[in-house]
């Protein structure tokens, strides 16, 4: 297993290969169904064990949280469920990278990467339309080498952090919505002064 600590990507290599995703990472996820594992679909618990496998450089690799009861992959059929699956599928994919054989010390930052923030990036928007997007990509590609501890070629910490917050939908939506709440205030307040000033002028006729 090699040291990642200072291990360098062309990012723009990983976008295109990000942008040459199969659609076998688009099918439909293997879901639950009636409490129990549907005989279809794609199984999006098999595809994170063999990338945390290839990641790390390990065969067989015992994984407890991936092989209990409760399976963060496999989950009861719904919409919102099924969106969170497909960003999965599609960060699996992104993280069998060549480039990324056998870099992974701990599977930690991996596990909220795929759990945590993918979950938040999937309540934002479909994963078809986050992937169909530029800017989308290239956020996905920067998470990935995040949870690596991987820079792109060319930039420092400092820089590629600094990115990757340019990019970051969950805070891009977090300001809309923090904007339109100002904006809404605002009004509120706007109209309660036109009500105020027309009641003090009708007292004063």
């Amino acid at each position: 297993m090699q040291n990642n600590s200072e291990s360098q990507i062309m990012l723009v290599d990983f976008i295109r290969y990000i942008s040459n995703m199969p659609d076998l990472f688009f099918q439909e996820p293997r879901m639950m169904i009636d409490a129990k594992p549907a005989s279809f679909g794609l199984n999006v618990d098999a595809l994170v064990q063999d990338t945390l496998e290839f990641l790390t450089g390990q065969e067989n690799l015992e994984i407890d949280w991936l092989n209990n009861n409760q399976n963060p992959f496999l989950l009861p059929a719904n919409e919102k469920n099924k969106n969170y699956l497909a960003f999965v599928a599609m960060a699996t994919y992104s993280l069998n990278y060549p480039g990324f054989s056998g870099v992974l010390e701990s599977v930690s930052p991996v596990k909220i990467f795929l759990i945590k923030t993918l979950q938040k990036l999937s309540t934002l928007m479909p994963a078809s339309v986050f992937f169909n997007d530029q800017d989308r990509r290239e956020e996905l590609a920067r998470l990935c080498i995040q949870a690596l501890s991987i820079l792109p070629v060319g930039e420092s910490a400092s820089v590629a952090g600094d990115r990757l917050k340019a990019l970051d939908s969950v805070e891009r939506m977090r300001l809309l919505k923090e904007s339109q709440e100002i904006q809404r205030r605002n009004e509120e307040l706007r109209k309660k002064r036109e009500a105020e000033e027309m009641a003090s002028k009708w007292n004063r006729e």
